[in-house]
């Protein structure tokens, strides 16, 4: 698979991309969802704990 291409077709959910994501978009989204769990809902988080895991999300791609 090439760089930029995109990984599948959108799924036709509600609130789902109306364009797929290309493989760079989806190796962030997979690493920050390993890194952070699920979206938190009905919370938000505060600046300090995303500027974590914006350092972990950041750490993770450059290892």
């Amino acid at each position: 698979m090439t760089p930029g291409a995109a990984v599948d077709s959108p799924s036709g959910r509600p609130g789902a991309p109306s364009c797929p994501l290309t493989v760079h978009e989806a190796r962030i989204v997979r690493l920050d969802r390993e890194i952070n769990g699920p979206m938190p809902t009905g919370r938000l988080l505060t600046p300090s704990i995303q500027r974590r895991n914006l350092a972990q999300l950041v750490h993770g791609l450059t290892a």
